[in-house]
């Protein structure tokens, strides 16, 4: 408990919100002489700043392998169509054809979730609809809300958005669109107790407040 440190930890714009305030309060209640510091960032970027040393740890979704990076799996997370809700909106599964058909409000790529669904929109023979593109997940939603367009997130992202019922949520289906998050540590430099430590704290926050997904 009087571990000294600090340790710097990356979250997609997708998770930030859900688990910055609990894995702070954890942190601090667990390791009161050590600081942390947490940032945002896309999973490509962070996956450079663990490289150069910028991050101790980050969480990402489809991560590409690299020699110079630990991975450990947490978990995968099923990607939802996002509407604006309206009173003839339904929750009924849509597919990738429909999803091709939707104006999509998606962020720029190197997203892991972009690049997700144009790749898997691409194997069916389809294209994306991209109609606007924004990189904050508030901006994003406050956009659908306004009916703008629809967006491609895990569900957990909108229940904390703090206007969940502004939307709709629909599964995807055939296929489903799965997004694997991992958490990743630099294979070249030693790992410290208080970094340890943390990476339990944000395994057992992402599996309490997140689960396998729905």
């Amino acid at each position: 408990a009087g571990l000294l440190g600090r340790v710097a930890v990356g979250l997609p714009p997708s998770l930030t919100r859900i688990l910055t305030v609990p894995l702070t309060k954890a942190f601090r209640s667990a390791l009161p002489a050590a600081t942390i510091s947490i940032s945002e960032g896309l999973s490509s970027v962070m996956q450079d700043a663990l490289m150069n040393g910028n991050l101790d740890v980050a969480l990402l979704y489809n991560a590409t392998p690299s020699p110079e990076i630990d991975q450990s799996p947490l978990l995968e997370q099923t990607l939802h169509l996002v509407q604006p809700r309206h009173a003839e909106l339904d929750t009924s599964p849509v597919t990738l054809r429909d999803i091709a058909q939707q104006a999509l409000i998606i962020p720029s790529r190197p997203n892991a979730f972009r690049m997700q669904v144009e790749t898997q929109l691409a194997s069916a023979g389809l294209h994306p609809h991209i109609a606007i593109e924004v990189d904050t997940v508030s901006g994003l939603l406050d956009l659908v809300a306004e009916g703008m367009g629809c967006a491609i997130l895990p569900s957990s992202t909108v229940q904390v958005s703090g206007h969940p019922d502004d939307f709709t949520i629909r599964p995807i289906i055939q296929p489903q669109l799965l997004a694997k998050l991992s958490m990743a540590v630099s294979s070249r430099r030693p790992t410290s107790q208080v970094q340890r430590h943390l990476m339990q704290l944000i395994e057992t926050k992402v599996r309490d407040l997140i689960g396998p997904g729905p």
